[in-house]
């Protein structure tokens, strides 16, 4: 799995609180990647598990947003792939 982490946005009034996701994938046996695509349980759209960091790594917050939002397990990336704002 890789990691996703959003970009930090600053501000002095708001605390900022760090949200990671996980991109669940696996290379094939003809070396293709492979996404998995989840849905979420009421309106059936596309989502990425996500877990908040709070006082620990990031990979390990994606780790388990994973493990709780999927039941996914396996081996994570230490490193993100990405960042995004919202």
């Amino acid at each position: 799995m890789a990691i996703l982490s959003p970009s930090a946005l600053i501000s002095k009034e708001t605390p900022t609180r760090h949200q990671v996701a996980a991109l669940p994938y696996r290379e094939n046996a003809k070396g293709d990647i492979q996404v998995l695509l989840l849905s979420s349980r009421d309106k059936h759209r596309l989502i990425i598990p996500k877990g908040w960091c709070s006082e620990i790594k990031a990979w390990k917050a994606a780790k388990k947003g994973a493990f709780a939002e999927a039941g996914l397990t396996g081996k994570i990336e230490r490193e993100p792939i990405g960042q995004f704002e919202y």
